[in-house]
Order: C-alpha cells, then sequence, then structure tokens
C-alpha cells in the first residue's frame, strides 16, 4: 500500500470559525455605527459568498465589504465635499440618519472581475481604482480614502479596519501582547468564545493510529495567522498564534503546521510578500506535504521552495544549495496526496504540488475532498475537481473507505 499524505484546512474543515465570523460582523458593526448605517446590511452569507470566489482571507473580505458600503452612502447622499479618510467619513456622517438599501452579494458580485484569482484581492481592487482603464470602480470614493481601506490590510499597524478585526479576534490582553500596540478596546478573544471542533476525536484518533502504522501522514495547512516555523527561535512580535489556537481544539500535541507565520517567516528572507507563497500558490501545499512525512516546519519550507523554484522559470530564487535534511529522500517516489478543503484555492494548490512532484520524478495519486454545505461554496469545489461532502468526518471516511 503506497503511503497517503493529508493535508487538513483548518477553518471549515478541522474548526468551525466562529470565531472569525463573529470578528467579521462585530468589525463591520463598528464602522457601520460610527457611520449610521443599518448592522443587517452585513449578513452571515457575505463570508461564503467571498470564499466561493477564492477569498479567504478576512483581511480583504473587510475592506471590500466596507468600500462597497461606503460607495452606497455616497452615492445616494453625496457630500458636499470629497470625503478623504474613514475619520473624515465618520465626522461627515456624525448625526445624520443614513438610510440606504444596498445588495452587498449583488455588489460584490459585480466588483469580483477586480479581484478574481489576485494575490491580495484588497490591492487588486486598489490597482484597478487608480488604473485608470474603462470606468473607474468605487467612482464614489476619493482615491485617498480607497487607498486607505485597501494599501496596508496586512498590517495591523497600517490598516484601522485590520487592528480593529484583531483586537476582536485575540482578544484586548492578546492583541497587545502579540503586537505590541495598545488594544483599542476591551475584548475576549472570540476564536477562545466562537471555534468549535468539527472532526470527529475518535476519527482524529484513528488517523494517529494509522500513522503509527506508517500507513498515513498528516499535516494542517492555512491562511490563518501563525507562529513561526517550530525550528526557529525569534521575536512573537507580530506573529499572531491563531492557527496554533485552532489545532489545539483537535490536539494539544499540535500536528505538523504550515500557516501564514510559517510563510511569512520564509517570505521575510526572500524579500517577497507572503500572500505570494500562500495557496492557491503550491509552495504550501508542497511544504505541508514534506511537513506531515518529516515532521520539519522549517526544512519542508526550504525544499518546497527549491522545487517550487526549480519549475518557476527564473520568477522564484532558491535559498537552499542543496537538499541538506534530506527531505527528497524521506519522501517516498510513489504516494498518494488527500487534500480536505472548504475553499478551492486549497484544492488548486494541492493540485499544483502533486504536478510540480510529478514533474521532478515522483508518482503522486493526488484526491480532492471538499467539505461544504452552501451551494455556491459547493459548486466552486466541484468546479475545482473535488468530491463533496457536507462535513470532514463523511470526507475522511470515504477516502480510505473506513465505516464509522
Amino acid at each position: 500500500m503506497d503511503c497517503a499524505i493529508c493535508l487538513f484546512d483548518v477553518d471549515g474543515v478541522l474548526v468551525k470559525p466562529g470565531g472569525y465570523r463573529a470578528a467579521v460582523k462585530a468589525t463591520m458593526e463598528y464602522f457601520l455605527s460610527r457611520i449610521g448605517v443599518k448592522h443587517d446590511i452585513f449578513s452571515d452569507e457575505i463570508p461564503v459568498l467571498f470564499e466561493a470566489l477564492g477569498v479567504t482571507s478576512e483581511w480583504d473580505m473587510l475592506p471590500i465589504s466596507l468600500a462597497l458600503v461606503l460607495e452606497a452612502v455616497c452615492s445616494a447622499a453625496p457630500p458636499e465635499r470629497a470625503l478623504q479618510s474613514l475619520l473624515d467619513v465618520m465626522d461627515w456622517a456624525k448625526g445624520k440618519r443614513i438610510d440606504i438599501q444596498v445588495d452587498l452579494k449583488k455588489e460584490i458580485g459585480k466588483l469580483s472581475p477586480c479581484f478574481l484569482g489576485a494575490e491580495i484581492p484588497s490591492e487588486a481592487v486598489l490597482r484597478s481604482v487608480l488604473s485608470g482603464n474603462g470606468e473607474r470602480p468605487l467612482p464614489h470614493l476619493s482615491i485617498s480614502l480607497v487607498e486607505e481601506l485597501f494599501e496596508n490590510t496586512r498590517s495591523v499597524e497600517g490598516s484601522w479596519i485590520t487592528r480593529v478585526f484583531q483586537n476582536y479576534v485575540l482578544g484586548s490582553a492578546d492583541f497587545q501582547e502579540v503586537y505590541r500596540i495598545e488594544r483599542l478596546f476591551e475584548s475576549e478573544s472570540f476564536l477562545k468564545v466562537h471555534d468549535q471542533l468539527l472532526l470527529d476525536p475518535f476519527l482524529y484518533r484513528r488517523l494517529c493510529k494509522e500513522k503509527q502504522g506508517g500507513n498515513l501522514c498528516f499535516a494542517a495547512y492555512t491562511a490563518r495567522p501563525s507562529l513561526p516555523p517550530k525550528e526557529i527561535e525569534t521575536e512573537m512580535l507580530g506573529y499572531s498564534p491563531e492557527a496554533e489556537q485552532g489545532l489545539l481544539l483537535v490536539d494539544p500535541e499540535l500536528m505538523p503546521l504550515i500557516g501564514y507565520g510559517r510563510l511569512a517567516y520564509l517570505a521575510q528572507q526572500m524579500h517577497v510578500k507572503t500572500d505570494t507563497l500562500l495557496k492557491p500558490a503550491p509552495l504550501q501545499a508542497l511544504a505541508a506535504l514534506a511537513a506531515a512525512v518529516t515532521e520539519m516546519e522549517y526544512p519542508s519550507l526550504i525544499w518546497a521552495l527549491d522545487v517550487f523554484a526549480r519549475f518557476s522559470e527564473g520568477k522564484v530564487s532558491s535559498l537552499a544549495a542543496k537538499d541538506e535534511d534530506g527531505i527528497a529522500h524521506q519522501l517516498q517516489r510513489k504516494f498518494s496526496l488527500h487534500v480536505f478543503e472548504d475553499s478551492s484555492i486549497g484544492i488548486t494548490a494541492g493540485r499544483r504540488a502533486a504536478d510540480l512532484l510529478n514533474r521532478d520524478g515522483f508518482e503522486v495519486d493526488f484526491h480532492a475532498w471538499g467539505i461544504a454545505t452552501e451551494g455556491e461554496k459547493q459548486q466552486a469545489l466541484l468546479n475545482a475537481g473535488a468530491k463533496v461532502f457536507p462535513d470532514v468526518d463523511s470526507a475522511v471516511l470515504a477516502a480510505f473507505s473506513w465505516t464509522a
């Protein structure tokens, strides 16, 4: 029997991301209340739509949604002067009763050509606004306001929206400890309060037993912020252990993990943006499958970068002259790769990783297992070539022909 390597996304697969969903809603309410707009404009369906469109980061969902609301506000009640910032918008709206009707799902769909397939969707929207080609998106918003909304979405220091969101996500105490900046307000950690385990503990123990028997191995790979690779000792500043918090619900020992912080550490050495390495790029999946086998995270990242660089036609530089940790020798030449995802971009990343390894002399049999109950996400997963299941338990049972 060939070894099976399993990659599990965290949110929507191993963990129900109640904390992120609650933090997204609270962040939108934080800003909508300050501009006098009803909170029900932003529904629970909005994050689901974004994920179906390949936008998995709340750091993109929030500024895009807020920009569309502000566009509707300035279109329905044109201000007497150009509003240059979020604070300017709030000062102008103070005391006003702003009653707008906006179908956010429809408006997101109309704006989606600006960001579909982009590494950082918020920056792609900004580029579309600044390009001057054709009809300008968000025509009622000033350039300086658009820049504030979309320019620094990955920076807690540079984005008011991201700062509010992370204050809710981590809670005020952890927010201040992680980022070493003053909390915006008192808050409990939404992740600790609202996240829930999705993978059945009995099934996880069975996966561990199969791992001990040498039949399979597994790792988590996620866009959740995380600490740097476990082998690296560095200051925690800016590295938020959100992926680790999620995985603690699954196993206090923690499975191997390739999260945002692991990639951010590598990206810093490469002098590139972290999001260029995230799924749907294959590097994250390559590193995760190597970490699943070797349980080494930083060496797996370096090996994955080397594989990726050799097939990138000079677009990416390798940091490793040779595979000093023998990652390639620890991988069987023939194995099956199973990706359990609730987003199509994770499926795409796994498939691209398998294709690269097949070009590199491996024999990888790729299997895509989609987890979704919402129609839009199900269709996106089907379009990506995944078999779709309502929960991770049924997907795992089907993947290995196990009985419950």
